[in-house]
C-alpha cells in the first residue's frame, strides 16, 4: 500500500479515537443538581509574595533605618575580622585544596628562584630533545 494512504488512514483513526474519548456523557440526574462550591479556607487574607511571614510565624515589620545601618556596619566589621583571621591562618598553615593537599604562600624571592629553576629545566629538556633528534 502506498505510504501516503497509510498515513491518511492512521490520521483518520487518530482523529476518530480522540473524538470518541473526549465526549463525556452525563445522566440527567447529575446535571439537575447545581455544583456547590465550599471554601475550606480558615484565613481568607491574601498572602502576597512579599508579605510571607517568617518561619517563626512573625509577620514582616518595618525596620528603623538607623538601627539597620548600625547592624550592617557591625556585620561588615565582623566579616572583615573573619577575613583577616583566615588570611593570617592561610599564611601560617597554607590553603587546603579539594584533593587534600595544602598550598603555602611563598615570598617574591622564592618565586623568582623557582621561575629561574623552571627556565633552566626547560632549557635542559630542549637541549636533550635536540640531541636526541640529531
Amino acid at each position: 500500500m502506498n505510504i501516503k494512504w497509510k498515513v491518511a488512514l492512521l490520521t483518520l483513526l487518530g482523529f476518530s479515537t480522540a473524538g470518541c474519548c473526549t465526549t463525556k456523557k452525563a445522566s440527567k440526574a447529575e446535571t439537575s443538581e447545581p455544583n456547590n462550591i465550599e471554601s475550606e479556607i480558615d484565613d481568607p487574607r491574601i498572602m502576597l509574595m512579599y508579605g510571607v511571614p517568617f518561619p517563626d510565624g512573625e509577620v514582616a515589620r518595618p525596620i528603623d533605618p538607623e538601627q539597620a545601618k548600625e547592624e550592617i556596619e557591625a556585620l561588615k566589621r565582623e566579616a572583615e575580622k573573619g577575613a583577616e583571621q583566615e588570611a593570617s591562618a592561610a599564611e601560617n598553615e597554607g590553603v587546603p585544596f579539594e584533593d587534600g593537599s595544602i598550598v603555602k604562600p611563598i615570598s617574591e624571592e622564592e618565586a623568582k628562584k623557582l621561575i629561574e629553576e623552571l627556565k633552566q629545566g626547560n632549557e635542559e629538556a630542549a637541549q636533550q630533545a635536540a640531541q636526541e633528534n640529531q
